[in-house]
């Protein structure tokens, strides 16, 4: 019986395990000199986890009294993050090692982090989410701190800053939680006994406080002025894992919230209009490459969570299968600007872009089938997960919503026709290109590319896993 409950959670406590292993690493070995191989030892931990989830465990379980949850929803959203953190640090392993090295704290709060992402889309108990949610938030400002060329001063006062605001946030979980648990609520599944308006005001603060620290959490950086400092992987880490963690999150608190689930959908669906419009105009006047992926970003989780806000299978379907396709363009994007080194110094201007097509014509045409799914463009997948979106909203009775929604994907994508056009016919700079020291880039590039066309092709059989995690969570 205890091994049964125990194995819900494994992946989360092996994560555990294996943050404590690198700190006895940093202990036994503060030189540093273990980093690359433990690195390479933390990916292919995320890979091998990944793969157990996903095709070792079927059907729903629960632990701990009903606390803990592992359904086809919770598994696809844990699958994803591993994956694609595994992706995110393989493919950067050179970009970190040569600007100060590989940092044991990035070894240790990497898992630490994942572990509590993971122990949120899992647990129905609102002590254990706090607490997890307590630890996300911590090692996450960790993470965003890993800046050897950020001044000490700097990076301390704008994390501070911006850990300040998460802790406001965090106080206002603390509330809610204690708040419902002297009224005898301490699961999801439960809430909905509790009644009166300040019961539902609490709920509303609970909702708002996730949207808040993890669907806008790039919005800290990018308020923050960070992007110039924040290193790649991290600044990867956080446009794409941690708001596809938030949604998953918002996603199962609303369907288990029944009683705000009505009431929260317009609120969700102006958020979303709201930061897909923001985000494609604000991307419009960037003249470097990170704040435009950053602004870019937004718009992207304003159409997820127009899926989201549908409340549906259909549009929580579509959700996945739109932030999976998002997950690996941004991938092969961040891939694509690794490349653009020279002397070891990354080249961010979007002016170093213009002509770059003359020089690396196959590498240019791999970035630009990303750039075409990003932006939305048929055939590509970008353009089927779009579709799929607007179809459930438009099953949901929100005919104004599907036409609003896609004229703000027109705007998005100009702004990324924009970077188009400077590939092919922007006058060429002659910036030179150092050769790349390592080809796993170009892998993860090429593979984006690869399923920003074939993923067309019914989204290459994850409709049906996508579905069956939908209904697992709708149903």
């Amino acid at each position: 019986m205890i091994a049964a409950t125990l194995s819900v959670v494994l992946p989360e406590l092996f994560l555990i395990l294996s943050a404590f292993a690198g700190v006895v690493l940093v202990l036994y070995a503060p030189d540093n000199r273990f980093s690359n191989i433990w690195l390479w030892t933390i990916v292919a931990v995320f890979l091998l986890l990944a793969f157990l989830i996903g095709t070792t465990v079927e059907g729903v379980r629960s632990g701990f009294n009903g606390a803990f949850v592992d359904d086809p929803f919770a598994r696809a959203i844990k699958v994803a993050i591993l994956f694609s953190t595994a992706v995110i640090l393989a493919m950067s392993e050179n970009y970190l090692a040569v600007r100060g090295g590989i940092r044991p704290r990035l070894l240790i709060a990497m898992p630490i982090c994942l572990a509590a992402m993971m122990i949120m889309v899992s647990t129905a108990d609102l002590s254990i989410f706090l607490v997890s949610m307590i630890g996300f938030s911590g090692a996450l400002y960790v993470l965003l701190a890993e800046a050897p060329e950020m001044p000490g001063e700097l990076g301390f006062n704008r994390v501070l800053r911006g850990g300040i605001f998460s802790l406001v946030m965090l106080m206002t979980c603390s509330a809610v939680v204690l708040g419902l648990s002297a009224g005898g609520v301490t699961l999801f599944t439960n809430v909905t006994a509790a009644d009166g308006a300040i019961a539902r005001a609490a709920l509303g603060a609970l909702i708002a406080s996730v949207v808040c620290t993890m669907v806008i959490a790039p919005a800290h950086i990018w308020a923050l002025r960070l992007y110039a400092h924040v290193q790649i992987p991290l600044l990867l880490f956080s446009l794409s894992v941690v708001p596809l963690v938030g949604l998953a999150v918002l996603a199962r608190l609303l369907q288990a919230l029944a009683p705000l689930s009505d009431a929260a959908a317009p609120v969700l669906a102006g958020l979303a209009l709201l930061l897909i419009i923001l985000g494609a105009v604000a991307a419009l006047r960037q003249t470097q490459v990170l704040p435009f992926l950053a602004c870019t970003g937004f718009a992207h989780l304003g159409f997820a969570l127009i899926g989201l806000a549908t409340g549906s299978s259909q549009g929580v379907q579509a959700m996945l299968l739109y932030l999976g396709g998002y997950v690996i363009m941004t991938c092969g994007f961040a891939a694509f600007l690794l490349s653009m080194q020279k002397d070891a110094v990354l080249l961010t201007d979007i002016e170093v872009i213009k002509g770059s097509a003359g020089r690396r014509p196959g590498r240019a045409l791999a970035f630009a089938f990303a750039l075409c799914s990003l932006a939305g463009i048929p055939p590509f997948l970008g353009f089927v997960g779009k579709v799929a979106l607007l179809q459930a909203v438009y099953a949901a009775g929100w005919m104004g919503l599907s036409v609003l929604s896609a004229m703000a994907a027109l705007l998005l994508a100009f702004s990324y026709m924009r970077l188009l056009y400077y590939l092919y016919f922007g006058a060429d700079k002659g910036a030179s290109f150092e050769a790349p020291r390592t080809m796993i880039p170009a892998w993860v590039l090429s593979g984006a590319t690869a399923v920003a066309v074939l993923g067309a092709l019914r989204f290459l059989g994850f409709e049906a896993v996508a579905l069956t995690a939908a209904q697992a969570l709708v149903e």
